[in-house]
């Protein structure tokens, strides 16, 4: 069974694409795209690179109870019996969510007599304020 005029058609398309690119590679960038070599280079390094802790991060921040305690955390460090009380939320889940921020790298905690009390890293607070000027951006649309 032979190919059809269209799949022929596709491949020449391809063929003379690949070979009317100026940038050193196989590829579909039309020639009369400028870009440097040296951009298309970084450009390939950059979506090369590994993101998993970007991804961490914006997931940590995609649930509400986790901004919500970085919010208040902004205000003040804080005990996990606030949390528990203020967002009516069980240790367990609570513990879970923390543990979430803390692996990310937006909070940290220390040992103060009986309790573990919460604070935000200085990442956090530059994500944070990052977080506050997109919802700032929104509310003016």
């Amino acid at each position: 069974m032979g190919a059809s005029e269209n799949e022929v058609g596709v491949a020449a398309l391809k063929k003379k694409r690949s070979a009317a690119c100026s940038h050193g590679y196989l590829c579909n960038i039309p020639a009369s795209y400028e870009i440097t070599l040296d951009t298309l280079e970084r450009v390939k390094e950059a979506t090369a690179a590994e993101v998993g802790a970007p991804v961490a991060v914006f997931k940590a921040l995609a649930d509400p109870l986790r901004l919500r305690i970085l919010k208040a955390l902004r205000v003040s460090d804080l005990c996990v019996c606030v949390f528990v009380e203020l967002l009516d939320c069980e240790y367990s889940r609570l513990s879970y969510h923390l543990k979430v921020l803390k692996e990310t790298g937006l909070v940290e905690c220390a040992q103060e007599g009986n309790f573990l009390i919460y604070h935000l890293t200085e990442f956090g607070r530059v994500v944070l304020g990052g977080a506050d000027a997109i919802k700032s951006e929104d509310t003016r649309r």
